[in-house]
């Protein structure tokens, strides 16, 4: 019974963490121009846990700021290294290859 409490446990907190990162995603992705959900990397460093959402976001110029506002909003409401905001990256994630 312990055994089975622990895994109801674990599930109910990764159904918690996917819906948690569908809000950040959701709540970025107004605000870009683009966005895409890459794979989720298994080497990320992280003190809380596995990565949940690995997130590009083509954002304008314009919307620069609010971005990094809505996302340091996040990550203070969330709690540390739950949003983690990296870049500006080249917007290679947005192109696509056509022969």
């Amino acid at each position: 019974r312990r055994r089975q409490a622990e895994l109801q446990h674990d599930d109910a907190l990764r159904t918690m963490a996917a819906e948690e990162a569908e809000t950040i995603y959701l709540a970025l992705a107004r605000l870009a121009t683009e966005s895409r959900r890459n794979p989720v990397r298994d080497d990320a460093p992280s003190s809380v846990g596995a990565m949940m959402l690995n997130g590009a976001f083509l954002v304008d110029d314009a919307a620069r700021n609010s971005f990094r506002s809505v996302a340091a909003e996040l990550s203070a409401s969330l709690g540390p290294d739950r949003v983690i905001v990296t870049g500006p990256w080249a917007p290679y994630s947005f192109t696509e290859l056509q022969l």
